[in-house]
């Protein structure tokens, strides 16, 4: 009786076509493709070094502030300071050169603020002399005692000696300026700290500065320059002058 109604089941149910059976069979091929590739991306994804995840840097790391400590140094800092420091140097030279200049007329122009030692001393001769004819029995009424002349300079030499005296102070102060711009300038690469990190945030500091005060003075000490220079200039025009005037 079971047998019967198992093998009266079996006929009943439904007979897949070979259309289902193929589409079943290219599921279970495709399934199989997947899960192969799938394998092969998770080993090359494992063998791509540019797909690993970076590995962490600590914020103190001496390699990484290095690396910037350097860069900021050779691609900004040291290339603006050799620049500055060159034109200090040739502003120092002109400086030298020119205080030298002005010193030497300046000291020969108070040789004419002061009284000429050899006329004085030709006066007192000539008192002197008269005195002696006195003592040798000459009367006093042919005694003749000339009084000390009172030195006044002239003018135009005291024009010029102040002239040429503030081209002189002036010049020395640029030049002292100068002088302490170009001693900043050994310290802005310098850096009392040992780390990196805190010698790239120093050094970074005074840099700042240095571009806001240091790099303004700089640029402006040339044009300073102009005013001892003219100053010098109108000393020697008014000298010229004064000495055509007198021969004329």
């Amino acid at each position: 009786m079971n047998e019967a109604s198992e093998s009266a089941r079996v006929e009943d149910e439904p007979v897949p076509s070979p259309q289902v059976m193929y589409l079943e069979k290219l599921a279970t091929l495709m399934e199989e493709q997947v899960s192969v590739l799938r394998r092969i991306d998770e080993r090359q994804s494992t063998g791509d070094l540019s797909k690993q995840p970076m590995p962490e840097v600590p914020a103190t790391s001496s390699s990484a502030w290095n690396a910037l400590l350097r860069s900021a140094l050779t691609d900004t800092i040291q290339p603006k300071v050799d620049q500055w420091r060159s034109g200090l140097d040739a502003l120092l030279v002109f400086l030298g050169l020119f205080s030298a200049i002005v010193t030497s007329f300046f000291v020969q122009s108070l040789t004419a603020l002061q009284q000429d030692h050899t006329v004085r001393m030709n006066e007192l001769l000539a008192n002197l002399t008269d005195i002696i004819i006195v003592i040798s029995g000459v009367p006093s009424d042919n005694l003749h005692v000339a009084q000390p002349v009172v030195f006044h300079p002239d003018s135009t030499d005291v024009r010029l000696n102040s002239l040429w005296s503030l081209s002189l102070i002036l010049s020395l102060s640029i030049a002292a300026l100068a002088v302490a711009c170009r001693g900043f300038l050994n310290m802005v690469a310098w850096s009392r700290f040992t780390k990196a990190s805190e010698k790239l945030i120093d050094i970074r500091t005074r840099w700042v500065s240095s571009e806001r005060f240091l790099g303004p003075t700089i640029q402006l000490l040339p044009q300073l320059l102009v005013i001892p220079v003219l100053l010098f200039i109108a000393g020697l025009l008014d000298n010229l002058f004064s000495n055509v005037l007198q021969l004329s």
